[in-house]
């Protein structure tokens, strides 16, 4: 047991083979400057270049390190999916883009928002590289989401996230065949959500029984 990992770190990949060296080098990096010791879980959605080679490679080194591979590419929440349903952790579970646009430096800093009794600490995008249509609908989208559910998701948050076990263990075991991960994650209800700042994020309010939690942005 004491063996198991703190946390998981789960990444779905489609045809990352430029990005995936500088992923491997900073995880490594994270892994030693972490008090706690964490699992990477990447997840291959049927990868057209040297990606899934490059995963078996790592997995063959690293004994903290397992790779999932698609039999065909299923999109990304039903990869994130696959990578949740075989996490080892036994706190939490972080999830990240593989093309780095989610600063995995940041584990730390969310770690001890969840060790504040947070079960789901996300994070809200400040700058968007899309185009002024794309962010407008993003916007709306969100906005619109809300107006029909009948629980709370937090407005523009992104998949990058840190997850309770609790939390994950209840979306596992979820029933859906199309998945939104965002939601399900915000579905347990005394899940509480916190807001963290960072590279391209900003903090703010966190959804949680009249508490507030920030980080600073950078």
């Amino acid at each position: 047991m004491n063996n198991l990992p703190s946390v998981s770190i789960v990444i779905p990949l489609y045809s990352e083979e430029e990005s995936f060296p500088f992923l491997v080098k900073r995880l490594n990096t994270l892994k030693k400057e972490l008090p706690f010791k964490i699992e990477v879980v990447p997840v291959d959605d049927e990868s057209h270049d040297s990606t899934p080679a490059l995963m078996e490679e790592i997995s063959l080194k690293d004994s903290d390190c397992k790779s999932i591979f698609l039999s065909r590419n299923h999109g990304h929440q039903l990869a994130l999916t696959a990578g949740l349903a075989n996490v080892s952790a036994t706190e939490a579970v972080m999830i990240i883009d593989g093309e780095l646009q989610d600063p995995p430096e940041l584990l730390e800093q969310i770690y001890e928002k969840y060790k504040q009794g947070y079960d789901d600490v996300y994070a809200i995008r400040t700058k968007r590289k899309e185009d002024i249509f794309k962010r407008v609908s993003y916007w709306l989208f969100y906005r619109l989401l809300n107006l029909i559910s009948n629980f709370n998701i937090p407005l523009d948050s992104g998949d990058f996230s840190l997850i309770s076990m609790r939390v994950v263990n209840i979306m596992n075991n979820m029933p859906e065949d199309s998945h939104y991960l965002r939601g399900m994650r915000s579905w347990p209800g005394q899940a509480h959500n916190a807001a963290f700042g960072g590279h391209l994020y900003k903090g703010c309010n966190c959804v949680s029984k009249n508490t507030e939690s920030l980080l600073p942005a950078y």
